[in-house]
């Protein structure tokens, strides 16, 4: 059997199982072999977990092997691990799931979009779910006649799909996930945790990620952009006020009507069109203009400095926050140490 992981970079993996009773993890691009399982029977066939955790094996007999790549705490990613690399693994039987009767071969694997059922085809016809949460049975889905060969779960559909501006990936910033800090000292076995157990470790949080566009907004609402384009959806597109907008609102507000007591000196000319009127009008709105846009342009900077500011101190903090749970860690082994010794 051979299955693919979901990545599109160059740590994506490739799986395979044999007749030898192994499973071997392979890097794609590289060609390596990652890590070997040794398992107790035959493989059938494989499915590969959504998020490549874990890939779930099926036997003859009916059975479901479940091998999770990071079982064993590791700050790094466990088949890159140099260390766990050239030492073959046998999957504990805990993590084995079998029916309560006996059940025929099962010849195709497939995993629902979320990754929480399995569905299984078997060699009398029967299609079974399993649930991943609880490790069980869950239900029998169908029932044919002849051997389900292959699985496929169909994507989501309904949802409205419209289409979106391309954008450009600028910087990922997302912070260290120790799973090596979930600290087992009660010697559970089978992967469980043991009743002196106890879990640090989290989900990680606070992802920067930032993007930026790689072309300008599309002009009409359907996406699509077009060679004529309005006023308003110039403005609403531009990076900021257009000149052209500018010229115009200073013009209407030079038009205005001007107050009696600006034209005393000559009244036979009208308000509204006194010329030296209108300069010195466009004059006083260019420089309140130029004044606003100044004052724009530093509040915006100060924002973005206080922002930077900010994101680094986070940063700092988590990294300070890391470093003390290493030493607790560290600390908590080597009292771990002198009570065994």
């Amino acid at each position: 059997a051979l299955a693919f992981g979901h990545g599109s970079t160059k740590t994506n993996i490739a799986i395979s199982a044999s007749d030898d009773n192994t499973c071997i993890i392979w890097g794609l691009s590289s060609g390596e072999i990652l890590h070997t399982y040794l398992l107790q029977d035959p493989p059938q066939c494989l499915a590969v977990d959504p998020a490549d955790r874990a890939v779930y094996v099926g036997y003859g007999d009916g059975s479901i092997q479940v091998i999770d790549f990071y079982k064993k705490p590791s700050l790094s990613n466990p088949l890159y691990d140099s260390a766990l690399q050239h030492t073959p693994t046998q999957p504990p039987a805990s993590d084995r799931w079998r029916l309560d009767s006996i059940a025929s071969p099962i010849l195709c694997l497939e995993l629902s979009y979320d990754g929480t059922t399995l569905l299984s085809g078997h060699e009398d016809g029967k299609i079974r779910t399993w649930n991943i949460l609880t490790k069980r049975f869950f239900s029998q889905l169908a029932d044919f006649s002849s051997p389900v060969t292959n699985l496929l779960m169909l994507p989501l559909a309904g949802f409205p799909n419209p289409p979106r501006p391309k954008l450009k990936l600028v910087n990922v910033v997302k912070p260290r996930y120790e799973s090596s800090l979930d600290v087992d000292d009660g010697g559970g076995g089978g992967g469980g945790m043991g009743k002196g157990s106890t879990s640090t470790s989290t989900t990680p949080a606070n992802y920067a990620f930032s993007v930026q566009f790689a072309s300008m907004l599309p002009s009409s609402p359907t996406g699509h952009c077009s060679s004529a384009r309005s006023s308003f959806q110039e403005c609403l597109t531009h990076p900021s006020f257009p000149t052209s907008l500018l010229e115009e609102g200073i013009a209407e507000l030079g038009s205005l009507s001007a107050t009696p007591q600006s034209n005393s000196q000559n009244p036979s000319i009208p308000p509204s069109e006194d010329p030296s009127a209108l300069r010195a009008e466009n004059a006083r709105l260019k420089f309140e203009l130029t004044a606003a846009l100044s004052r724009q342009r530093k509040a915006v900077a100060e924002m973005l400095e206080l922002e930077r500011m900010q994101f680094e101190k986070a940063e700092d903090e988590a990294v300070k926050r890391a470093r003390k749970k290493r030493r607790r860690i560290r600390r908590m082994k080597r009292e771990e140490r002198r009570r065994r010794e």
